[in-house]
């Protein structure tokens, strides 16, 4: 029987306020010896204020190298969410931004998979990104070679 704790790698990184207007960022997995991965994105309360001009976008990208992960993810490539030029999640709206954690199954092949984010619009202060949080990350797993409890 395999076991959890030999099947499955991380790679995390918190997304905290205060998120200003133009910050990005992203998280960078190597699926190296891995079949599939699932990227998610854990939202906390948030404060912020989101509309059409001001939002965050969230992105799923592959490659064959990790300089190259730059490739949006298609339909075929993932399962839990409909991307659109590889936007996964984007916070344009109150309800976007409800605390609840979305997650995306990759199958696409690629040995690089990147999550990014890239806060846009005039955001600042109390109608801004201040208090927006979020945790993202991608968990690996299906490996290649694990032991077998």
């Amino acid at each position: 029987m395999r076991d959890l704790y030999n099947n499955l790698a991380s790679d995390l990184r918190n997304v905290k306020g205060p998120v200003r207007a133009g910050a990005s960022g992203s998280v960078v997995a190597d699926l190296r010896g891995y079949d599939s991965a699932v990227a998610f994105i854990k939202l906390e309360g948030t404060g912020a204020t989101f509309a059409a001009a001001n939002l965050i976008r969230f992105s799923l990208l592959h490659g064959d190298t990790s300089t190259t992960a730059t490739g949006a993810v298609g339909t075929a490539d993932v399962s839990g969410v409909t991307p659109v030029a590889g936007v996964v999640k984007t916070l344009n709206t109150s309800t976007a931004a409800a605390a609840g954690t979305t997650k995306i199954h990759y199958d696409g092949g690629k040995r690089y998979l990147r999550l990014r984010w890239v806060a846009s619009g005039s955001a600042s202060g109390a109608t801004g990104f201040t208090g927006t949080r979020a945790n993202v990350g991608i968990l690996k797993g299906n490996p290649e070679k694990a032991p077998i409890a």
